[in-house]
């Protein structure tokens, strides 16, 4: 999915309110801090610096918050992000975090301290995301994440497998490692930098922060 050819399409909707996509001059159409949307509401209107991500992951949510608030300039342009989807938790969220979003699917809201405050949710999401692990939370998936219950924190993919097998529930490396990037993506595990070519993965609880 192009997400900002969508955008232009003009596929960001609320209800009561108006918003406007708006390009600069010298990268028009290039889809990053130089693209902007205007929202009209009230008689109010603010621009916004957009950072548009095509997956709508926890985590996904949580780089573009960051990548958007460092190039916002409060009071004349607020951060805000466009996913395809964006659920009430994560409005939530990003309401907590004084961030904008939109969705694809006429959710959003929209934070401007001392001028606007708009919350839209209740739209399906319309983009759901095709995975081969579809539930890494039940059945024998579910292994995997209740590893880091025993375990806080494995230094290398090839001992959650072999833990596993000990507890006489083995699951297949590759689908630990499918399982691994899922509890990533849901901010449930953090994978910290190492100069092995495995990988370091820890309890999120235990090592909050993402290195990378």
């Amino acid at each position: 999915m192009d997400i900002w050819e969508q955008i232009r399409d003009g596929k960001l909707a609320l209800p009561s309110v108006a918003v406007t996509v708006v390009e600069s001059e010298s990268k028009a159409g290039s889809g990053g801090a130089d693209d902007y949307i205007d929202v009209q509401w009230e008689g109010q209107r603010c621009r916004f610096v957009v950072e548009a991500q095509k997956l709508a992951t926890p985590r996904a949510i949580q780089q573009a918050t960051v990548k958007v608030k460092a190039v916002a300039s409060p009071p004349d342009i607020y951060p805000m992000i466009v996913v395809p989807y964006l659920p009430p938790a994560r409005l939530e969220e990003l309401q907590a975090a004084g961030v904008s979003g939109l969705d694809l699917c006429g959710n959003g809201v929209i934070v401007v301290p001392g001028r606007m405050l708009i919350f839209r949710t209740g739209q399906p999401n319309r983009f759901p995301q095709s995975a081969k692990l579809r539930n890494v939370y039940r059945g024998k998936n579910s292994l995997v994440a209740r590893a880091f219950l025993i375990r806080p924190r494995f230094a290398q993919v090839k001992e959650i497998v072999a833990l596993l097998a000990e507890l006489q529930g083995g699951v297949a490396f590759s689908t630990v490692t499918k399982v691994l990037q899922r509890l990533e993506d849901d901010l449930i595990i953090s994978r910290a930098e190492t100069n092995r070519p495995e990988e370091r993965f820890g309890s999120s609880k235990r090592t909050p922060s993402w290195k990378s």
